[in-house]
């Protein structure tokens, strides 16, 4: 009698797993693949209702057929007897080179690029008595293009794109990475600039922001889809960003907080966390370098720089969250005592347009998808000018949709892949 129960009870759960599988196989069939027009797995599209579920497919790490013809990279690391070996990726394939110069050129798409490097980075000064002159933008995400044309508008790069802005200083207010293509080309811009800056007397500060923090410590969720396919061929993408790389050194070494007179810039904001520590802005860049070139704890130190608390991500300046209320007055009041400023620039949380919070005391200028606006200070006191048009989010030019095919191995693999970063 038990024997037999039994041989139902696996039966039944027999049909419940074939029903189960069928059903599985009967909603992959109706799931849409989006590949790039080079060719790499972009997302699976599962359909849930009248809508559908968009999950990354494998990170961009799969490409049956891949059709990239651009240039990403270029990766310069610094070898021990003192060459340099440079790597990129043009034309669907790697290129790796070694050379004992401090530059290379390039040839890619019938175009030849120039690149240069210098010594090792050292670690700049982050706080800096007033200026006359401040021009600031955050969240470039990639976008050259726009940053040169915000650029020249503000007088901050001649036509060609060096360096015309003197002894004025520019801030970049965090996030320079992740979700636009041309991260690389941005990356190495900066860089460059930097340089040209510090010949002309004046400064362009990079201020880190959370998706440089991702990229240096492998959180590649936001890498745009082809270059991370692209860079991946050549290494994994934090460790082309590592200690020994001419960009991955710069990055480290940049600061998470810049006082320049009376103004203090941060990514994300200065959280009551921030303020109950009694940190300074060298303590605050002190722990980020310590951080970043692991010299601390992936502990306490992990969420004390990528929480939600750390300056990179607080938003409590602009919003509330389930765990995070809008900061109030007392609490601005009690930032601003702490590092002795008048107000705090920020980016990090989105907002239509240039906005001044809390009276004045604080600047939200991630508004370059929205507003056709830049901001400026001028003997530390801000001004809004206006530009030509706002900035636009990259999307994939031509993707390219079909349905799941239950038969072809490539779009499995996506989808495992796509499962595996959920779980994982």
């Amino acid at each position: 009698m038990e024997g037999r129960l039994w041989r139902r009870v696996r039966m039944a759960c027999g049909a419940l797993v074939s029903a189960f599988g069928i059903a599985l196989l009967v909603w992959l069939k109706c799931s849409t693949v989006v590949l790039t027009s080079g060719g790499v797995y972009d997302a699976i599209l599962l359909p849930i209702g009248s809508g559908a579920i968009r999950w990354r497919a494998d990170q961009s790490t799969i490409a049956a057929e891949p059709r990239l013809g651009d240039l990403h990279g270029p990766v310069v690391t610094r070898l021990a007897d003192g060459r340099h070996a440079v790597s990129w990726f043009c034309h669907d394939r790697v290129t790796r080179d070694t050379t004992a110069a401090d530059s290379t050129s390039i040839r890619c798409n019938e175009r030849t690029t120039h690149w240069g490097w210098r010594a090792p980075a050292a670690v700049p000064l982050a706080v800096h008595p007033a200026v006359d002159r401040v021009a600031a933008v955050s969240d470039l995400e990639g976008d050259t293009t726009y940053f040169r044309t915000w650029g020249r508008t503000l007088g901050v790069l001649d036509s060609a794109g060096h360096w015309a802005y003197g002894t004025g200083h520019v801030v970049i207010v965090g996030d320079i990475t992740d979700r636009g293509r041309w991260v690389y080309p941005l990356l190495w811009t900066l860089y460059r600039l930097d340089g040209e800056a510090t010949a002309a007397g004046g400064a362009l500060h990079v201020v880190l922001g959370n998706h440089e923090q991702y990229d240096l410590v492998g959180i590649t969720k936001d890498v745009e889809t082809e270059h991370h396919f692209a860079m991946r061929q050549i290494g994994a993408y934090h460790t082309l960003l590592d200690t020994t790389t001419v960009l991955g050194q710069w990055l480290r070494t940049r600061p998470v907080a810049l006082q320049l007179g009376r103004t203090l810039f941060v990514h994300g904001g200065v959280s009551p966390d921030i303020v109950a520590a009694q940190l300074t802005v060298d303590s605050l860049n002190r722990r980020s370098r310590d951080f970043l070139f692991g010299r601390s704890g992936i502990g306490r130190s992990r969420d004390e720089q990528l929480g939600r608390q750390s300056v990179t991500q607080y938003r409590g300046f602009v919003m509330a969250l389930d765990d995070q209320p809008l900061a109030d007055s007392a609490h601005v009041d009690r930032a601003l005592a702490q590092f002795d400023v008048g107000r705090i620039v920020i980016g990090h949380t989105e907002v239509d347009s240039i906005s001044t919070l809390h009276g004045g005391r604080v600047i939200d200028i991630n508004a370059t998808l929205f507003a056709p606006q830049a901001l400026v200070l001028d003997r530390d006191i801000p001004r809004v000018v206006p530009m030509a048009g706002p900035r636009r989010a990259w999307s994939e030019p031509a993707p390219v949709e079909r349905r799941f095919e239950l038969l072809n191995l490539q779009d499995w693999r996506a989808l495992i892949g796509v499962f595996s970063k959920v779980s994982g």
